[in-house]
């Protein structure tokens, strides 16, 4: 599946193949600020086009996504990694439906919420209570103030460029740059927005990632007065770059010396382990979080873990954190994501990570062959692009300049027209919808764009 005509050079041709998303596009920006709902969805600048658009998604199934003017992708981006069964997944279908016949919420508590609990209790080792929430950052949020109220402290520490939602304080350094992130001994903690108050930058120690030495004295310095250490496995944002070992273990010792709480956010990189990334990696966190996969498409967030700390939810009366939201639990999210996690099986987890290895190994090939500065980074099925030389393994050896960022910006627009989707800066995930040939295709696209990519960029 692909593209009804082939894109060329030609803004006539370019037009037609996009007519109805550019009249979108020209609409949104009358309605939104910047013309989009969310910072994550941008516009790119497709050949021929004069204008850059977003691509209006009208339909999907399977692997597939079908846009507004009736062209087909390969949907490798799947909602920023959250369709881990791709569209309509028909055991998450069905359950959807099924529980449309009877409602879509209440003001108490179903069954469906319990049964979905104990299979997130049963499959993951770290969780023993948890509570659900509407998304990964509400997740976040909750595991930070549950931290806060069982120690005492106010403090957080976290990896420099890594994200992990917009809470203000989980926010501290995702802007980083070259110009604001000074010295690697003490990274500075950057404000996240415009007027971010003074005491949330203060509140936050923010570690090199994969820096054992620097990391290990800024934790010794710090150490007595962190309530957590949000720890990703595989910090997306921050470039993609597994966790060592070695520096996990590090993180391990260093939590267990001061008594700081551990929070594993495993909204994106929960799919690298049938029991989750933590589990994977051996790793004992005390608070978990998830979002995106384990919502089987509907918004969700969910923090869980040891049930001592997790009792700072409880009396429900006059809890130390009072905790709720409207739709938490709501009926519809809690069997489709039963259903999304029962499909979840190891085989398959095994399969896409094998089709992940495949994409990641390929495309450095191709890059290689075309003398193109270009690798990638990840793990499972995860990918993510750099323009550069070798992998980086930390993010200031991952950050992108201003060439880097917009030869990626070139090679995400060049996919898009060879009909492969991912997201933007150049990052994208398997979906067990996925086979082989999609692999296949999403090579075969990537080859073309080498092979006409700007000299100037050549190594």
């Amino acid at each position: 599946m692909g593209y009804h005509k082939k894109l060329v050079d030609d803004s006539a041709i370019a037009n037609d193949l996009f007519e109805q998303s550019l009249a979108l596009t020209t609409k949104a920006k009358d309605l939104y600020p910047a013309g989009v709902t969310r910072v994550s969805i941008g516009t790119s600048q497709l050949a021929g086009q004069k204008k850059e658009l977003s691509i209006y998604a009208q339909s999907g199934d399977g692997a597939f996504f079908i846009d507004v003017d009736g062209n087909s992708f390969t949907d490798f981006h799947s909602n920023f990694s959250t369709l881990i069964h791709g569209h309509q997944h028909p055991d998450i279908i069905q359950a959807i439906q099924s529980q449309l016949e009877q409602g879509t919420c209440f003001g108490g508590p179903t069954e469906a919420d319990i049964t979905f609990a104990s299979l997130l209790c049963e499959r993951i080792p770290a969780i023993e209570r948890l509570r659900f929430l509407n998304s990964g950052t509400e997740a976040v949020m909750f595991a930070i103030k549950a931290a806060r109220a069982a120690t005492g402290r106010t403090k957080i520490a976290k990896f420099e460029g890594a994200f992990h939602g917009t809470y203000d304080w989980a926010e501290v350094s995702v802007r980083s740059n070259p110009d604001t992130w000074g010295n690697i001994i003490h990274p500075h903690s950057n404000p996240p927005y415009l007027n971010t108050p003074d005491h949330v930058c203060k509140d936050v120690v923010v570690l090199p990632f994969n820096d054992i030495d620097q990391s290990k004295k800024i934790l010794d310095e710090h150490g007595p007065s962190l309530a957590c250490l949000l720890i990703d496995m595989l910090p997306c944002a921050a470039g993609m770059m597994p966790i060592e070992r070695d520096y996990l273990s590090m993180l391990q010792e260093a939590a267990h010396k001061y008594k700081i709480i551990t929070i594993s956010d495993e909204v994106v990189c929960f799919r690298l382990g049938y029991h989750g990334a933590s589990a994977a990696m051996e790793f004992e966190p005390d608070l978990v979080t998830l979002g995106k996969v384990v919502g089987g498409g509907l918004p969700i967030g969910v923090v869980g873990g040891r049930a001592e700390i997790m009792e700072v939810f409880a009396p429900q009366g006059n809890a130390p954190v009072p905790q709720g939201g409207t739709f938490s639990a709501n009926p519809l999210t809690m069997v489709a994501g039963a259903a999304a996690l029962n499909a979840l099986v190891p085989s398959e987890i095994n399969r896409i990570d094998r089709l992940g290895k495949r994409l990641r190994q390929g495309s450095e090939e191709l890059a290689l062959k075309a003398g193109v500065l270009l690798t990638v980074q990840g793990a499972g099925s995860l990918f993510r692009f750099h323009a550069k030389k070798t992998r980086p393994r930390t993010f200031r050896s991952a950050f992108a300049n201003a060439a880097e960022t917009e030869m990626l910006r070139w090679l995400h627009a060049a996919m898009l027209e060879r009909g492969i989707y991912i997201a933007a800066p150049l990052w994208g995930a398997i979906s067990t919808a996925m086979t082989e040939e999609h692999i296949d295709n999403f090579l075969n696209a990537l080859r073309e764009c080498l092979a006409r990519w700007p000299e100037k960029q050549k190594s």
